[in-house]
């Protein structure tokens, strides 16, 4: 149980940095206001342009999907803790996902548009009707979705750019930039509606809600099987998952990012519309693909390797207060790069984008560690807690209790 805790713990705080580096590196610096007049800067070789692709390739979706993958997971290891003790499981995991919800909406309208726990909640609620599905059902949902996702959605971008539809990058992007850096608070928050809105009125919400309830399904079929408590037994698995995630993974990812942002300019798009069913599926299949290999490659490291296994420990704290240190991201975040704070939006490159990353992620695995000596859950994990089961919980660890038998 131990190992278990550890490798998943590691895994959640290695996705948090790369959500991290993801939401900064193009939505909090501004750049994808800047768009479609940005890509000509990144047709210039540089330090940025390199910067940028590289994090579009290898971090965009991966990291999130690896934040879902652990969520439908979770969700297996809480319902069977409550089968053991007999509780009843779906009014506990229901007020759970309520709480997430009521944390995520203030957090999307008063600090950062691209909040995800509005749709983990909501996603959290559609995984409780396939509690009782067998595995096999699960994955033919899952598989079901990851094909009809980027077929639809793919032939929905093949009708606009046959059409002769605008493409999704309007003038009124730099009006929304405007938004951001200005330094009154109640323009920012108008802003986040703005976006909201046509987030959440347009085709974005399925596409999100779908292609993650996917993924949730394969965590929750991962975690029934129980595989990463006997990673030993499973170790097969994880070779072959690794090969074929990082092998298929890799190629894939580049492929997204140079029809993303490189190879296909407009006019290749309104030639052949149907490149945009082609790009879905290399999208999709990149993040599921590499997600799926980094996965396996980091528990293998932990598992097969003491000294990479004390190394990549220094993430399990951070995994641990996982929630927490998501919404401290946008607060610290808002505080660099918004007009109410030192209103860095559109001012820098990717390169110091991504060096700003590592420097907030860097407090906070110190801020990690030292909370998590001191007391058993990060704040916002222990208000969850407290909201859930409708009573106060311990919070300090116990002078005399070591802190890392505490953690476990």
């Amino acid at each position: 149980m131990h190992e278990r805790i550890i490798t998943l713990d590691i895994l959640r705080g290695i996705a948090l940095l790369g959500v991290l580096i993801v939401n900064v590196y193009l939505y909090f610096n501004g750049l994808w206001f800047l768009f479609p007049e940005y890509g000509e800067e990144l047709m210039r070789l540089s330090l940025d342009s390199l910067t940028f692709h590289g994090i579009s390739a290898f971090g965009e979706y991966k990291a999130i999907t690896t934040f879902s993958f652990l969520f439908g997971l979770g969700f297996a290891l809480q319902m069977a803790r409550a089968e053991q003790k007999g509780a009843d499981f779906v009014p506990f995991f229901s007020r759970r996902m309520v709480i997430l919800f009521l944390i995520g909406v203030p957090h999307a309208v008063l600090l950062w548009y691209g909040d995800i726990l509005i749709y983990y909640a909501l996603i959290g609620f559609l995984l409780l009707l396939f509690r009782k599905a067998a595995d096999r059902t699960l994955l033919v949902w899952a598989g079901g979705l990851l094909v009809a996702v980027p077929l639809v959605f793919g032939a929905l971008g093949w009708w606009v750019a046959a059409a002769g539809l605008p493409t999704p990058w309007l003038p009124q992007d730099v009006a929304l930039l405007e938004g951001f850096r200005s330094s009154d608070v109640a323009t920012m928050v108008a802003t986040n509606l703005s976006v909201l809105v046509i987030d959440w009125t347009g085709a974005a919400i399925w596409y999100i809600l779908a292609t993650y309830l996917a993924v949730f399904l394969i965590g929750f079929v991962v975690g029934r099987r129980r595989i990463f408590e006997n990673v030993e037994a499973h170790h097969e698995v994880f070779r072959r998952v690794r090969a074929w995630g990082l092998g298929i993974g890799i190629p894939l990812s580049i492929a997204y990012a140079l029809m993303a942002w490189v190879a296909v300019p407009a006019e290749a798009w309104e030639a052949m519309p149907w490149l945009a069913v082609v790009f879905e599926f290399v999208l999709v299949g990149s993040m599921i693909f590499l997600a799926a290999g980094y996965i396996a490659t980091t528990t293998l490291l932990v598992h097969d390797h003491e000294r990479w296994k004390r190394r990549l420990s220094i993430f399990a704290p951070v995994g641990r207060m996982a929630l927490t240190n998501y919404i401290a991201q946008s607060v610290v975040c808002v505080l660099i790069f918004y007009g109410i704070g030192l209103g860095l939006m559109a001012q820098v490159g990717p390169t110091v984008a991504l060096l700003i990353s590592f420097a907030v992620f860097g407090v906070q695995i110190i801020w990690s560690h030292w909370w998590l000596a001191r007391f058993r859950y990060g704040p916002l994990e222990w208000l969850w807690r407290v909201t859930t089961y409708g009573k106060l919980q311990p919070m300090r660890i116990p002078a005399t209790v070591h802190p890392t038998a505490a953690g476990t």
